[in-house]
């Protein structure tokens, strides 16, 4: 049955996911592309092995943490493809978190296990919100010893029991 509102026979729908569309196309996309930014790009500055293509990023910037090193789909693909091509482009001998926007199946097969399934938060410009009440000071990481701060903070608070007890450097490079 034919309707209104169906595309011509033959013509590509977009899917939203292209690879020259405006990254700020819809809230998902931002989110996905940011976190594939957050994979690569201190990979890249500190001289760390790192891929960024069409379909997947990934950065690697230590050899043990869960959170040190990330691969992340840019669009709905195969989980297996990326991560046949991640074991490809990057080291295969470190952990990662395998960070996607879309459901995953069992990748228990592929050598991953399921850490759980985070919602997209978005605070809208103009949201009212109740400041908290502290007294924690946030700044900038200048040197290592700050580095070596906020790495304990990760690693003592979240807690990373496989990074205890704590070594300056064992989840961000210097």
């Amino acid at each position: 049955m034919a309707s209104s509102i169906l595309p011509p026979a033959g013509e590509a729908l977009a899917t939203g996911w292209e690879a020259g569309l405006d990254p700020a196309d819809s809230i998902v996309r931002q989110a996905v592309l940011a976190h594939a930014s957050w994979a690569t790009d201190a990979a890249r500055r500190i001289g760390k092995p790192w891929y960024d293509g069409a379909t997947w990023a990934g950065g690697i910037l230590g050899d043990r943490g869960p959170l040190t090193n990330w691969v992340v789909p840019k669009q709905p693909v195969d989980p297996a493809s990326v991560i046949a091509a991640a074991a490809h482009e990057l080291p295969s001998d470190v952990p990662y978190l395998f960070v996607s926007a879309w459901p995953t199946g069992d990748l228990r097969p592929h050598g991953l296990a399921l850490a759980g399934h985070p919602p997209l938060m978005v605070r809208f410009p103009g949201t009212v919100t109740t400041p908290p009440t502290t007294d924690l000071d946030i700044r900038q990481v200048t040197d290592a010893e700050g580095l070596a701060d906020a790495e304990r903070v990760l690693i003592d608070g979240y807690p990373f029991p496989e990074l205890q007890p704590f070594e300056p450097g064992a989840l961000y490079d210097p």
